[in-house]
């Protein structure tokens, strides 16, 4: 079974060896917009060692078109990123005077030693720090000309050399939209989570998807092994832990790669791809690129963070009138207990918002009436974990059934009831988590 399925096989040395030395190699866009956040000489020398299997590297078109529809938009945002970096050490200073006026009458001497230490170490911190933003400002300068003449994109080029896939007309593109609902209603990999998670429109909800086919049509021509590189980490790319770090690529993405090219292929992150590379094919020892490799695992945990609101948790029912109209619309017309459901989602997220938080609606999965409600475990003010979905489904005789699907793709029965829907996360969290 192990020829005809190999997604739910570990390889063997002899056949990851065999996969280095003979496969293709397709990059991501998120790959590519790396570069951008990647300090000079760490970049060139990551170009070096790519520029070593150039004539291997390709990319979908899909790919080409999504890196030059952001490109300017990342370069724009690292200028920003200039900027809030100066404002930090200011930040810092107010910060800290606030907190010390706010206990300006305390009795403790050693309150007063601590505004004496700071007094002493803020001068000397000043100092340095006027040199720094100086220096950096001359950076922020230096990058901002990107936009004018877009240096990485250059090298970029010179890597690729036109090895770009065709574009696809509209006709293949409605048709890979069309399977994709069907795909994407049956949680089959890659793309789902661009609709129901991220929120996408359109026919970029089902970007990933053409970008998969694209692969395909390009490896089924070529009969050359594949190596796929993405820094996009989410369920429908890799099998994740419990903190959301990936395991392994899915194995229905393996196994469609054999049933339809026949031949063997595996997904790395570009941190991961650059380590084997550099191992693999270069010969070289860890501390000859381990700055390179931290460099790239930096970019990958920058481009995978996510930002999570304390979320305002009252007006639920108007806010969802408010922000998605054509969505309310078609639930209140067949089912008139919308607003008493969200009603209850609300109490609910008031009870346990001390230390797990939910989102707005996370998502209206229209192929069969769900609202997705994503449920995160709340670390500090600044990290959750991100621990499943509370999805409220409206039924086509008019009743109502609730579900809690975990992140791990496991379900908890529940009554049917929203409250013990979300008692049965609870009891999760502390099973999984020791809340």
């Amino acid at each position: 079974m192990k020829k005809i399925l190999p997604g739910y096989y570990t390889m063997n040395e002899t056949e990851i060896q065999d996969l280095w030395e003979s496969s293709k190699i397709i990059l991501d866009t998120n790959v590519l917009l790396g570069f951008y956040a990647s300090r000079d000489e760490y970049r060139d020398k990551i170009f070096e060692s790519l520029d070593k299997v150039k004539d291997r590297i390709w990319i979908p078109y899909q790919v080409a078109k999504e890196f030059e529809k952001n490109r300017v938009k990342v370069i724009k945002d690292q200028v920003s990123n200039y900027k809030q970096i100066q404002n930090v050490p200011q930040t810092l200073e107010n910060k800290f005077k606030k907190s010390i006026s706010d206990l300006e009458n305390h009795p403790s001497a050693k309150f007063y030693q601590i505004n004496e230490i700071f007094n002493k170490f803020h001068e000397k911190f000043s100092k340095e720090i006027k040199n720094i933003v100086s220096d950096l400002n001359d950076d922020r300068k230096n990058y901002s000309k990107l936009e004018r003449h877009d240096t990485i994109r250059d090298k970029i080029n010179h890597l690729l050399d036109d090895n770009i896939g065709r574009p696809y007309d509209f006709k293949e593109i409605l048709s890979i939209v069309k399977e994709g609902e069907w795909r994407y209603k049956t949680k089959i990999p890659p793309g789902y989570q661009d609709l129901y998670i991220n929120n996408k429109k359109g026919i970029d909800a089902f970007a990933d998807l053409i970008l998969w086919y694209q692969i395909l049509e390009f490896i089924n021509e070529q009969k050359k092994n594949l190596i796929f590189i993405t820094n996009d980490v989410k369920e429908d790319w890799f099998k994740l832990d419990n903190n959301g770090k990936p395991i392994s690529p899915r194995e229905e993405l393996i196994n469609e790669v054999y049933a339809y090219c026949g031949v063997n292929s595996y997904i790395y992150t570009f941190d991961q791809f650059f380590e084997e590379l550099n191992i693999r094919i270069l010969k070289k020892k860890p501390e000859e690129f381990e700055k390179e490799l931290q460099e790239l695992k930096n970019i990958r945990n920058m481009q995978n963070k996510r930002e999570y609101e304390t979320y305002n948790i009252s007006n639920l029912f108007e806010r969802f009138k408010e922000s998605k109209p054509k969505e309310f619309s078609e639930i209140t017309y067949n089912h008139p207990y919308l607003e008493k459901e969200l009603e209850k989602v609300q109490q609910i997220r008031e009870k346990f918002n001390h230390y797990f938080i939910t989102s707005e609606i996370g998502f209206w999965r229209n192929f069969d009436n769900k609202l997705f409600f994503s449920v995160y475990k709340r670390i500090d003010d600044f990290e959750c974990i991100d621990v499943g979905n509370i999805v409220i489904q409206f039924l086509e005789d008019g009743s109502i059934d609730h579900i809690v699907e975990l992140s791990d793709g496991t379900w908890l029965n529940t009554s049917g009831d929203i409250e013990d829907s979300f008692e049965r996360i609870v009891v999760y969290l502390y099973d999984q988590y020791s809340v």
